[in-house]
């Protein structure tokens, strides 16, 4: 009780301890030590997990005797109907049968049934008839142009890049894609990666190389030493990452406290796309505006010319997507994106614009 006046006058002024550090306010109130403050609150738990298990115990049991209440008075209900309501007379002529004329009657329920299609004058709907077209279109595996099931089919992912001389056709890279297998950083950055040493090989030592790209996630996942810490992270992680990055870590900081740190202390950004491409001393430029936000860039422009010429889409089904229409809408696609049109929107410019999209 001493130990508690004591803590409480000193923090007369303001807070000694802060108020989210509770373990280190309830070792300075009690004056024990943590490991006492560690069992303290264990037993405590321990005790409030026996009260709870407790407390479910005598819940079934009340459970169970209303049941078994309820279960009685049922079984007497039914005695006393089945006393009043006997189903058959009884067969005996014995004299001494005291069951009088009156007391037999039946119970007749009247439960609703629904009339034949046929009867409300009508023959109900007709059968339905297919063509062997039709059953040859129609699967319940979800194979063929009319499928029944409600999946999503392939799409074809490409990268690729385009300066004044049209489209750089060694370097494109177009791949099969699902929900689960789709255009990430991962994928981006290998292609960065092999499409940067190629062009170096192919131009030289002393050319410049661009890369201009826009602000896709996949384009600006920084590296794990810039990466700042997540407010989902432990405390022990913001502590590692802290002593990682040279900075003093106060003593008896809260998790919210350390958090504060890193925002302050955030170093440069360094993406793994620029650190890729600097291997091969290629410039990465990113655009500020979003492709969704342009009106009139240039990578919209040839979209939507390529919209308008592609002839046909992409079958339905994954299955129906084999290597023959992947071939034909890869040459299709470099046919209609590689002609001079599209190539006059990339003269003011002298950089290689990198174009993602999904057909």
């Amino acid at each position: 009780m001493f130990n508690v006046i004591k803590f409480v006058e000193r923090e007369r002024g303001g807070c000694l301890i802060p108020l989210n550090n509770v373990n280190d306010r309830i070792k300075s109130i009690l004056g024990i030590s943590m490991s006492s403050v560690e069992r303290l609150k264990r037993e405590m738990r321990e005790q409030e997990r026996d009260m709870l298990e407790k407390q479910n115990e005598l819940i079934q049991l009340q459970k169970k005797l209303d049941q078994e209440k309820q279960n009685k008075e049922d079984a007497a209900i039914r005695a006393t109907l089945r006393l009043r309501n006997p189903r058959t007379r009884s067969s005996s002529t014995s004299s001494s049968s005291s069951v009088t004329a009156t007391s037999n009657f039946t119970l007749t329920t009247f439960m609703p049934v629904a009339k034949s299609s046929r009867k409300r004058g009508h023959s109900g709907r007709p059968p339905i008839i297919l063509t062997e077209n039709q059953k040859e279109n129609v699967r319940d595996t979800g194979v063929g142009r009319l499928r029944q099931s409600s999946g999503k089919g392939s799409r074809l992912v490409s990268s690729a890049l385009m300066g004044n001389s049209g489209f750089h056709g060694s370097s494109i890279d177009i791949f099969e894609t699902t929900e689960k297998n789709c255009m990430d950083s991962s994928h981006f950055l290998a292609w960065i990666d092999r499409t940067a040493c190629l062009l170096r090989n192919e131009f030289g030592k002393y050319t410049k190389i661009v890369f201009v790209i826009n602000n896709a996630p996949w384009h600006n996942r920084l590296t794990n030493d810039t990466m700042p810490p997540k407010r989902s992270w432990r405390k022990e992680y913001i502590i590692q990452w802290l002593n990682a990055h040279n900075i003093n870590i106060p003593v008896k900081a809260a998790k919210t406290e350390l958090l504060e740190i890193p925002m302050k202390n955030l170093p440069e950004k360094r993406y793994e796309i620029d650190e890729a491409a600097k291997k091969y001393n290629v410039d990465i430029l990113r655009n500020s505006h979003s492709t969704k936000a342009c009106k009139k860039t240039a990578k919209k422009n040839v979209h939507s010319n390529f919209g308008l010429r592609a002839p046909y889409k992409l079958p339905l089904n994954e299955n129906d997507l084999c290597e023959q229409h992947r071939t034909e809408i890869e040459n299709e696609w470099y046919r209609s994106i590689n002609n001079d049109q599209n190539k006059s929107y990339w003269k003011p410019v002298g950089c290689l614009h990198v174009m993602n999209s999904s057909i």
